[in-house]
């Protein structure tokens, strides 16, 4: 079979892999007394603009709902799309062929008349609005972190250090390679956390990291990703994704 599909690495279903998973009780974490780290490339699509807004009130929307929903401890790290040898590049390059939107060059009382994730998927407008972010989010007190290239590795290593300083670690975000990496990286004695948000009527799913390396398949989690199609490699026509 084909490794390739419209000219990118075939594409697995990686959610699937959230079915087998056991999750946690979410009311056993407040997130007001943890440590937490939001994949930056989750939260620009998770949270929904207000309509006919401008860049400004676009960056209070994200500060406000940030503050809410993962408490002042809180570190956000952005993908980076300066990095054109990025190993995640074909993923980025796919992302942007079911939905486009023209430059925008925008300042921070442009309002966006575009659909939001229409505009996100221009590299160039999601670049520029991560700039402002950074600036307003910085002011409010937010740590802010913007990767190379794909922000998967920035996350692991920051959560790593932080893990071993930190009695109780969160990483939000949807990105299941993210689960994947913290499996087979993190030391299995640190109190690491994935909290997968819901919207509407999926509700949060929380995931022990530590439960999830003790799993039968835990110690080749790796392999097992990587072989059956992830981010950087082909999927298998056909087969799901583990």
């Amino acid at each position: 079979m084909a490794l390739f599909h419209e000219g990118v690495t075939r594409k697995g279903k990686k959610s699937s892999l959230y079915d087998v998973l056991p999750v946690e009780n979410n009311a056993a974490l407040d997130l007001n007394q943890t440590n937490n780290m939001v994949d930056g490339g989750f939260l620009l699509h998770h949270m929904k603009w207000k309509p006919s807004s401008n860049v400004s009130s676009i960056c209070h929307q994200y500060i406000t709902y940030i503050t809410k929903h993962y408490g002042p401890n809180c570190m956000v790290v952005f993908d980076g799309y300066s990095d054109v040898n990025s190993k995640k590049r074909s993923e980025q390059k796919r992302r942007g062929l079911t939905k486009t939107s023209v430059d925008i060059i925008c300042n921070e009382n442009t309002i966006i008349t575009v659909q939001q994730e229409h505009f996100l998927a221009n590299e160039k407008n999601k670049t520029r609005l991560i700039l402002f972010l950074t600036e307003k989010m910085t002011a409010a007190g937010i740590e802010i972190t913007v990767a190379t290239g794909d922000a998967d590795g920035t996350i692991v290593r920051c959560e790593l250090d932080k893990a071993a300083v930190h009695p109780t670690v969160v990483i939000v975000g949807e990105d299941v390679d993210l689960i994947v990496l913290f499996m087979g990286l993190a030391p299995p004695n640190i109190n690491l956390f994935f909290m997968k948000p819901g919207r509407g009527k999926v509700e949060t799913k929380l995931f022990s990291v530590r439960q999830l390396q003790q799993l039968p398949f835990g110690k080749t989690i790796l392999l097992l990703h990587s072989f059956s199609g992830c981010d950087t490699t082909s999927a298998i026509h056909g087969r799901i994704k583990v």
